[in-house]
């Protein structure tokens, strides 16, 4: 996470102006970087990133090009990768644009090449990349959402069936300590 975030932000020249379609499916990096950039989200977790300060929230699989005359984006952040993200997103991406993925492997083709759009994959960081990383957290105040909290190993596979439902907007927490929070 903390690799992605700092080649996020200098590798692939992130400014506040860059327009980043992100996948809110899979939450964590995202997340973080929903607080500090425009972000394009799919349409039923809008309302949830509008409410955690999102701005110029739209549908990029459906609406992107269509809303307020947007035809292109700078950089894409994608968790999952697969043989279809390059067709999906090189529409959308501008000349030059650039890809971060930390996830499955990404097909490119020459279309790709000839408009010079770009690939940087990432998976873990060094040690300088997590302290600078926590340090941008804490200056800037940025803390995860944490939808649920479950309690005990049973409460891990309740936490599964969430994922696997897509119920849930933020961190899913399982508390093993034995102790439930009061209220």
């Amino acid at each position: 996470m903390n690799r992605v975030l700092g080649e996020s932000q200098t590798v692939a020249h992130l400014q506040a102006t860059s327009r980043i379609p992100i996948d809110y499916s899979h939450r964590g990096v995202k997340e973080l970087l929903l607080n500090d950039t425009k972000n394009f989200l799919k349409s039923e977790k809008i309302k949830q990133a509008v409410e955690i300060g999102a701005k110029g929230v739209v549908c990029y699989k459906d609406e992107l090009i269509k809303k307020d005359g947007i035809k292109h984006v700078d950089v894409v952040i994608d968790s999952a990768g697969g043989e279809q993200l390059m067709a999906q997103v090189g529409q959308v991406l501008k000349q030059g644009g650039i890809v971060v993925c930390y996830g499955m492997q990404i097909n490119m083709t020459m279309r790709e090449v000839l408009r010079n759009q770009r690939l940087i994959g990432s998976t873990m960081g060094s040690k300088a990349d997590l302290t600078e990383a926590t340090a941008f957290l804490e200056r800037h105040r940025i803390f995860p959402t944490v939808s649920h909290v479950l309690y005990g190993l049973e409460g891990a596979l309740e936490g599964f069936e969430i994922m696997k439902q897509g119920e849930s907007f933020g961190k899913i927490v399982v508390d093993l300590s034995g102790k439930k929070a009061s209220p």
